[in-house]
């Protein structure tokens, strides 16, 4: 029995993953276009995921983060394989900022989905989590 609960925590352990930097609405609140620099952007939520300098020395920079997770279903023995799922929720939050560091824009963008296997195949994420996107002035 003591082994069964193992495999058990084990395989539940197993069924999530994240990866990246989560950047939430309510921090994106804190930077105003004209005002914000790419100095203050960097302080608060870190090193960017990905950095772009374009030509005319405007900077684009990415948060992006996932999350995907095993439907509990997947671990049922037997019909596990035909039942069975994974919901996978992302983010990314895009920054411009002028050539001199004051941020000009920001973009987020959320993403849901769902897919499963065989009787599953196409179902919808298990969470009811609406995607949102804000735009900064």
């Amino acid at each position: 029995m003591r082994y069964l609960l193992c495999a058990l925590l084990c395989a539940a352990l197993m069924g999530c993953v994240a990866s990246g930097t989560q950047v939430k609405e309510q921090q994106l609140s804190q930077f105003k276009a004209g005002e914000t620099t790419y100095q203050q952007v960097i302080g608060t939520l870190g090193p960017p995921n990905s950095s772009s300098l374009m030509p005319d020395g405007t900077r684009m920079i990415a948060y992006t983060y996932v999350q995907a997770a095993a439907r509990p279903e997947s671990f049922i023995p037997i019909v596990g394989p035909f039942v069975g799922g994974a919901d996978v929720h992302s983010n990314m939050v895009m920054f411009r900022f002028n050539a001199d560091g004051k941020l000009m824009d920001f973009t987020s963008t959320a993403t849901q989905v769902g897919s499963g296997r065989n009787l599953e195949a196409g179902s919808p994420p298990s969470r009811n989590d609406e995607p949102k996107a804000s735009n900064a002035p």
